[in-house]
């Protein structure tokens, strides 16, 4: 157990045990109001808890924080959604039947959980859960978990993150924080702080000062593990980036509060029985490695710190010593009681000086009342002056207010820049931000006044005080549905446009036929010149190569003849034809003439095949198709024309009904406000009323029934026989006997708990 908290708890074990003496000693002594109501300390500082709020943006690893600290990975770490409501980590112990949990939603209704697994806390407070609206429907959730961190009414708070989704976390987080005993705000070591982290922060900061109640947000800046070395990174850079961030949303700014650095998941991996991922490796890490991982974390240091704030802080002390303080006030007017007794019953106060003690009380009494009456007169008349401020305030501001917004909505010059939600929530959450606002200055003229009228205020008024206006501004903002006619439109439209395409493809047609009669027209021309050059080189060859003929010749050759089978052989000169010259060159004419023929009937049968196209038909065809289609376009132009102008013109018009509607939503959600700010605020002052007279009067008040009593105790003792009075001695010297003995006790205690020196946390230089 950490070395501050051990100390707290002895200390506290030890004032608790000094209490049940004294209710013991009490209850024998019949002094039966005086034990209640030391029960009733005793109950309250037993059951007193430590609570710590932890605050944050899901990338600020407010979930592997709260694991860390708790020791184990039990809640559910989202890298891109948050928790939607509050959820109470507390010790297993303090379930009322072992549940693991309770789901507490708005409406009242209670569900007990028994297997607080991830699964299933996540279905009750992720912004992804699919099961339940988390946002909308639960009001938070109590969680019983073992741990040793929980133990001795240890409660961590897991806020909503103040990038959250749902309406209202803002407020749900700064009221819990304000409710706790410290608050944890965590930065992200890679982005150190954001204008939303220390706009909140400032406002919170302002709250707790107008409220006396002084800083009690620790500053943590977590993740120092990602911190890149390599790029010449440091804790230390990181932690100077972060003031000079802060430096840059409050240049006037010139301190800031202590910043402690850590690195929560390297701790969780330390301290976890589970077998967790880090630094690329599944697990099996050693002690000697889980030690290192410790140390590079830091957490113990900060935890060090943090428990220091709490048992040491103011409201740790006031919790010690209000006890004390009580049961010393109690113990010393019953032994001033006993001495008086003992002093009557001895002879030392005779009746004279009981009469005149009772003159000097009534007279006392009297002027107790005439000075209360005149003090509750005064109250109440600066009372109503504040009431006066506050119902002045809230007028002048919601109406400066509704003269700003409707100035801004005449401004809108499309309905795309309008959204009905966007419009209801900012008119809700400014009007709510008004009354609060002007409620917490209300709150501060009564703390001045209680000033003025008592030494104290009770944590019952300041809880009063501290609280905001509950107001449920409920209003419908509801737009008409704007009648365009987008079905006939779209009708004609298509209609037109299938005309098009059917245009478009039979000039695209037409076009085809054109340029193919072209092509056609063309290849003829081209062919018929072809055949009249192969005709005339036909009849130019066949006219020219008739002049080239070869002639036939004629030789002579010796050739022996025998006549006669019986005469001899002699010699015979005849002439021999020698054609074949010429009858090779015919064959040649003839058959390149054939060839030629053959071209020309190619080209003929070719030219012949050709279809008779006239392209001057095709064109004008083309032509009427083309004028056709562009007269489509013309008149699927100027229908869109048409209709674009009616659209602007519906446009308009209902722009116009828009911004009427907001103006008359406006007016009613400004009368509902006003009017609900009536309702609560007055039922609201009418408890403080109350309470503040009763603080005023009634201190005085109970130390005058104390003396009646005393008086009356005394004039009984005064009649009682001799024999009594005797016994009335012993009984009296034994009473104050316990009564040193519990106030020299209590009194030890006392001045234990006043060497405390008040805890604060420290600013830090700019």
């Amino acid at each position: 157990m950490n070395e501050y908290k051990q100390k707290y708890v002895e200390q506290k074990n030890a004032i608790l045990k000094c209490l049940d003496e004294a209710v013991t000693f009490f209850q024998e002594a019949g002094y039966t109001q005086d034990a209640e109501s030391i029960c009733a300390n005793m109950r309250t500082l037993e059951s007193g808890e430590f609570s710590i709020a932890v605050v944050g943006e899901f990338s600020s690893g407010k979930s592997t924080f709260l694991n860390a600290l708790m020791g184990e990975k039990i809640l559910p770490s989202f890298t891109n959604e948050t928790t939607a409501t509050i959820n109470f980590l507390r010790h297993k112990d303090q379930a009322t039947d072992a549940e693991s949990g309770i789901v507490v939603y708005k409406d009242g209704r209670e569900e007990k959980i028994f297997q607080a697994d991830i699964e299933t806390i996540s279905k009750y407070v992720s912004t992804r859960s699919t099961d339940v609206d988390v946002a909308g429907n639960v009001d938070h959730l109590d969680l019983f978990l073992e741990s040793r961190f929980l133990e001795d009414h240890v409660t961590l708070v897991d806020t909503p993150g103040l990038n959250g989704i749902a309406e209202g976390h803002r407020e749900i987080t700064q009221q819990q924080i304000k409710r706790s005993s410290a608050g944890i705000f965590l930065f992200n070591a890679n982005q150190p702080g954001s204008r939303s982290d220390f706009d909140f922060l400032s406002e919170f900061r302002k709250r707790l000062d107008s409220e006396g109640k002084g800083n009690s947000i620790l500053y943590v800046l977590n993740r120092i593990d990602d911190i890149k070395a390599s790029e010449g990174e440091t804790v230390e850079s990181v932690v100077a980036k972060l003031k000079e961030n802060y430096r840059k949303v409050y240049p006037d700014a010139t301190t800031i509060p202590e910043i402690w650095p850590i690195a929560a998941y390297p701790a969780l991996v330390a301290r976890s029985s589970q077998k967790l991922d880090y630094r690329g490796r599944d697990g099996g890490f050693t002690e000697e490695e889980k030690k290192r991982f410790e140390e590079l974390s830091r957490m113990q240091d900060f935890e060090k710190r943090l428990w220091k704030f709490l048992t040491q802080g103011e409201k740790a002390k006031q919790e010690l010593m209000g006890p004390l303080s009580q049961l010393i006030a109690l113990l010393g007017e019953h032994r001033h009681d006993c001495e008086r007794q003992l002093n009557l019953l001895s002879g030392a106060i005779d009746q004279g000086e009981v009469e005149e003690q009772r003159l000097e009380l009534q007279k006392a009494l009297d002027s107790l009342n005439d000075k209360l009456k005149e003090l509750t007169e005064t109250m109440r008349k600066e009372l109503s002056d504040s009431d006066k401020d506050f119902y002045n305030e809230i007028k002048a501001e919601a109406e400066n207010f509704k003269k700003r917004y409707l100035q801004s909505v005449d401004t809108f010059e499309s309905i795309d820049e309008i959204d009905a939600e966007t419009i209801k929530s900012k008119i809700e959450r400014r009007l709510k931000e008004i009354g609060n606002s002007a409620y917490e200055n209300y709150a501060i003229n009564v703390r001045g006044i209680m000033s003025r009228h008592a030494a104290e205020i009770t944590d019952s008024l300041n809880d009063s005080l501290s609280e905001e206006l509950n107001l449920q501004l409920d209003g419908t903002l509801e737009f008409k549905p704007i009648k365009i006619g987008l079905e006939e439109f779209e009708k004609e439209q298509n209609r037109i446009k299938a005309d098009i395409d059917k245009l478009r493809k039979e000039t695209d047609d037409a076009g085809d036929n054109w340029l193919r009669a072209l092509e056609i027209e063309q290849k003829r021309k081209l062919l018929e010149q072809e055949l009249k050059r192969k005709q005339e080189r036909k009849d130019a060859y066949e006219e020219n190569s008739l002049m080239y003929v070869p002639e036939v010749r004629v030789r002579q050759e010796e050739e022996w003849v025998k006549p006669h089978w019986f005469n001899r052989k002699r010699k015979v000169i005849k002439n021999v034809i020698d054609d074949s010259e010429r009858k090779e060159y015919l064959s040649n004419r003839n058959a390149i003439i054939e060839k030629t023929e053959k071209q020309i009937e190619k080209l003929e049968a070719e030219i012949t095949s050709l279809q008779n196209a006239d392209a001057s038909v095709k064109q004008k065809a083309f032509e009427r198709k083309n004028a056709r289609l562009s007269e489509q376009r013309a008149e699927l132009e100027r229908y869109e024309k048409q209709y674009a102008e009616k659209i602007h013109n519906s446009m308009s018009a209902a722009l116009k009904a828009q911004k009427k509607e907001i103006t008359s939503y406006l007016d009613d959600m400004t009368t509902n406000f006003i009017n609900q700010i009536k309702k609560e605020f007055r039922n609201k002052r009418d408890i403080q009323i109350s309470l503040m007279e009763d603080m005023v009067g009634g201190s005085v008040k109970n130390k005058i029934q104390l003396k009646q009593n005393e008086l009356e105790h005394l004039e009984k003792q005064l009649e009682c026989a001799i024999s009594e009075k005797e016994a009335s001695v012993v009984r009296l010297n034994e009473q104050k006997q316990q009564i040193d003995a519990i106030l020299d006790k209590a009194l030890e205690l006392e001045s234990d708990v006043n060497s405390i020196r008040v805890d604060v946390i420290k600013e830090e230089n700019l």
